[in-house]
């Protein structure tokens, strides 16, 4: 998100703990939103995390592809 809206996510954790790994997901889910995504678009910080809906993962980055 930082290469197409600089600054959008101002902190990123670089440790393996669960918490920061669910932190980074939802600061990125964050700057979708400001970045101007539309919300039906967007996917939730467990359906990464924990792969409970890849599938809508793969919408949003195609979304935020295009």
């Amino acid at each position: 998100m930082n290469k197409l809206q600089p600054g959008s996510v101002p902190k990123i954790n670089r440790s393996m703990q669960n918490w920061h790994q669910l932190e980074n997901l939802s600061n990125f889910i964050k700057a979708m939103v400001s970045y101007g995504m539309n919300p039906v678009d967007l996917f939730e910080a467990n359906d990464l995390f924990e792969s409970g809906n890849m599938t809508q993962v793969q919408v949003s980055l195609l979304a935020l592809a295009g």
